[in-house]
């Protein structure tokens, strides 16, 4: 069983190693792990695009999943529940947006619902990378002091996944995301302000990766073509939690 990672880019990055190597014990299977940083042709030979995927017998899991979910859904090769289906909310503004670097442990409390879960290792990889962004990493929302949405990027030829470019004069958004507890959708707002803040310092535009019908791993795509992106090219079909879904490689020029 491998393990690939965007080193600690993703908060479930120690959740999918713990929970993967205790599948590895329960089926008495080996276990390696691989920062895709420091091998991005691992990353091209098996056309991944997350900051995590467990691979076993060439079946790709790409969500953070408990090791009996692992189980299950290695037996099915399937969706564990069949026929959901994400549904968009209306746009909500944010009261600020701020600079991510500057309230990093409010970002988990979006993700995960617990505030500074994994930021120390977040912070110190994020920081490998904001001096080629102008010393910014992305931004954060709140309504008074309740985090509801945020943005991160790094440059995009410090992306190891097999995106069709690699320009240093762009942002690559590595995940954007909003509470769920809300009934509205905070991110248009913070991905203005990347947008501003890609034109202020004279970047030629931003990127990301894009599920078809769902968020993840950013997404979905009518959320970016609303929002000025296109789609620029298809990468995979991979298999999520609810369904099946298509992700594609999205930009936007100035």
């Amino acid at each position: 069983m491998d393990f690939f990672h965007l080193d600690y880019q993703c908060y479930a990055t120690e959740f999918m190693r713990e929970e993967g190597m205790k599948f590895a014990k329960m089926v008495g299977l080996g276990f390696r792990e691989y920062n895709l940083e420091n091998y991005p042709e691992k990353s091209r030979n098996w056309n991944t695009f997350f900051p995590g995927t467990l691979i076993v017998n060439y079946f790709r899991i790409v969500y953070p999943a408990t090791a009996e979910e692992l189980k299950e859904v290695l037996k099915k090769k399937a969706p564990l529940t069949e026929n959901r289906v994400y549904i968009e909310k209306a746009q909500g503004e944010p009261e600020q947006i701020l600079q991510l670097d500057h309230f990093l442990e409010y970002a988990p409390q979006i993700c995960l619902g617990r505030k500074g879960l994994g930021a120390f290792k977040k912070r110190k990889w994020l920081q490998k990378h904001r001096e080629k962004t102008r010393n910014c990493s992305g931004f954060i929302g709140f309504f008074g002091e309740e985090p509801l949405s945020c943005i991160e990027f790094i440059r995009e030829d410090q992306c190891p996944y097999p995106i069709p470019k690699k320009r240093k004069d762009f942002l690559f958004i590595t995940c954007i995301y909003g509470t769920s507890l809300k009934n509205k959708d905070y991110r248009e707002s913070v991905l203005k302000k990347a947008n501003l803040f890609a034109k202020k310092y004279n970047f030629g535009g931003l990127s990301v990766i894009s599920g078809k019908k769902t968020p993840y791993p950013n997404g979905p795509e009518s959320f970016f073509l609303r929002s000025g992106f296109k789609e620029k090219m298809y990468l995979d079909r991979i298999l999520l939690k609810y369904c099946w879904d298509d992700i594609f490689f999205m930009e936007i020029s100035f």
